[in-house]
């Protein structure tokens, strides 16, 4: 699992897992990361632009004051044990969640998100490798 829990680059954590790990761009500054105009508390070395990876599974719901990702959801694929969620974020990326039981928000409406605890990956904007 070393791979999957610490890829070490963008090209693998998108590489290894299935639906493939969600990424965003993002600044942190000051122990701040801001993604799309929402912040989260990381480690105060890192600075500069980074990328975010975030894998469905680990996206939680949660309310807007506490999210890190808001998206518009386009659709829910009901697969038995659980819902993938497909949706698109305020800059057009698109975000696939996995959740045990279907949302009860419904098409077009917006779902806010976090990153559950400790599964947050950040990647050097640059070269692309884990930091």
């Amino acid at each position: 699992m070393g791979l999957y829990d610490e890829p070490k680059s963008v090209f693998v954590a998108g590489f290894i897992g299935s639906p493939k790990m969600n990424f965003f761009n993002a600044h942190a500054e000051g122990g701040q990361l801001v993604v799309a105009g929402k912040s989260a508390q990381i480690a105060p070395h890192i600075s500069g632009d980074v990328i975010v990876g975030i894998r469905p599974e680990h996206m939680e719901e949660c309310d807007e004051a506490s999210a890190l990702i808001s998206a518009r959801l386009e659709l829910v694929e009901k697969l038995g044990e659980y819902a993938l969620v497909h949706m698109v974020s305020t800059d057009g990326t698109q975000i696939i969640a996995k959740f045990e039981k279907p949302p009860v928000q419904s098409s077009g409406d917006i779902i806010h998100f976090r990153a559950a605890n400790n599964t947050l990956h950040l990647f050097d904007k640059t070269t692309e490798e884990r930091l």
